[in-house]
């Protein structure tokens, strides 16, 4: 089964993934840093990455895209983030994130990326 990689330290957003996952089409697996979602990024049955934008430790927001790029290049990656600024969307454009969605968001409207994206394999949409 195909895995689906949510990046995130808010103890809150996880509850929320992991009480909707029947919701997704895919495994959720779940990390709370940075330097945790790169190791588990290898499973080359991750499909798809949602990641925080700010997250704890060295390894977030640009730095931690550019890692997840690095280990798998054609990934997809969806940000989330309460801070949806031009600036911000448009660094993530630039090291190619597929998808940014700006907290709050209706967990209805992430699972149709996802399975977009799980079908198409990417894309890029930001």
């Amino acid at each position: 089964m195909a895995k689906i990689l949510v990046i995130d330290d808010d103890s809150s957003i996880l509850e929320y993934f992991r009480r909707l996952k029947d919701s997704f089409h895919g495994e959720l697996v779940f990390a709370q840093s940075g330097a945790e979602g790169c190791r588990l990024v290898q499973d080359q049955e991750i499909k798809v990455v949602i990641t925080d934008w700010i997250l704890p430790g060295k390894l977030q927001q640009l730095k931690l895209l550019c890692e997840l790029k690095r280990l798998r290049p054609g990934l997809p990656i969806i940000v989330t983030s309460g801070y949806s600024s031009d600036d911000i969307i448009d660094q993530c454009r630039q090291v190619g994130v597929t998808d940014f969605l700006t907290k709050p968001f209706e967990l209805s409207f992430a699972t149709k990326i996802v399975d977009r994206l799980m079908l198409s394999g990417s894309g890029s949409s930001v």
